[in-house]
C-alpha cells in the first residue's frame, strides 16, 4: 500500500489481505491476552520445560 497509489488494484487488494488478517488475528489476540495476562502484568513466572540431561562418556579410553 505505501508504493501503490490508492484505488489502484495492488492498493486496494492489499487493504482486503489486511482487513481479512485483522479479522482473523483479533480473536487470537483476545485469547492470547486472556490465557498470559497474569504474565503480562507482571506477576507471573515464565517455567520453561525440562531438560533432558545427554549422558557422556567420562571414562578414560584404552589402547588396544
Amino acid at each position: 500500500m505505501r508504493y501503490n497509489q490508492p484505488h489502484t488494484e495492488v492498493h486496494v487488494m492489499a487493504q482486503s489481505v489486511g482487513q481479512y488478517f485483522k479479522q482473523k488475528w483479533e480473536p487470537q489476540e483476545a485469547a492470547l491476552l486472556d490465557k498470559y495476562q497474569t504474565f503480562l502484568d507482571g506477576g507471573g513466572v515464565l517455567v520453561r520445560p525440562p531438560t533432558v540431561a545427554i549422558k557422556t562418556d567420562t571414562s578414560p579410553k584404552r589402547r588396544s
